[in-house]
């Protein structure tokens, strides 16, 4: 999959942000971090320049690794994933329902 988020840089001078995509896990199965980075992408911007950021998230990062089944699972669960410059400021979300290994839907 690949996310895609405009940046503008709203300030006087050129500059540099760091677009972060993070993931979260509620409900799930077994105890995993509160966010995960999942991928993230840095931009030079001009003052007033915008442009769009892609990030590119493969569905089966969701999935964790279950020692007693001896391999990954990607649960069929609601994702929450957030994006921002930082894991303290993630201002956009989305929910990614995945519905086990056979689908994916995006809302």
């Amino acid at each position: 999959m690949r996310f895609s988020v405009d940046v503008t840089n709203t300030g006087s001078r050129a500059g540099a942000e760091v677009v972060q995509l993070y993931a979260s896990y509620t409900g799930s199965a077994v105890e995993r971090a509160e966010l995960e980075l999942k991928g993230f992408k840095r931009v030079f911007l001009q003052p007033g320049e915008t442009q769009t950021v892609e990030i590119a998230m493969p569905v089966n990062s969701l999935a964790y690794y279950d020692v007693a089944q001896a391999g990954w699972v990607l649960e069929a669960l609601e994702h929450r994933l957030y994006v921002g410059n930082s894991s303290r400021d993630l201002p956009l979300s989305v929910m990614l329902e995945v519905a086990g290994e056979q689908g994916v839907s995006l809302y």
